[in-house]
């Protein structure tokens, strides 16, 4: 599990696409705790002012199965998850 502000961009979501297959069990992208900095870069999108970075997700797709008897989920956000910014993100079975 990732405890970090962290950025997860892809090509778009027609070209970047995470397959995952019906043996898979649990979260694709889980994070936790993911609020503590301020350095955004030149390619996000600035917060209000007085927010921190947390999650940044872009131009994804995830796509699964109906046909696994697991529990599978593409993103979860454990405990404290503030700001959190997803644009372009695409998640079908």
């Amino acid at each position: 599990m990732w405890s970090v502000p962290i950025s997860v961009f892809g090509d778009c979501q027609e070209r970047s696409v995470i397959r995952v297959d019906s043996a898979f069990s649990g979260d694709v992208f889980p994070w936790s705790e993911v609020w503590a900095a301020n350095n955004y870069g030149s390619d996000t999108i600035s917060p209000p002012p007085g927010q921190k970075a947390g999650v940044e997700v872009k131009g994804i797709r995830i796509a699964g199965t109906r046909t696994s008897t697991n529990v599978q989920n593409a993103f979860v956000f454990y405990d404290r998850a503030d700001s959190i910014f997803m644009q372009d993100v695409d998640v079908s079975t």
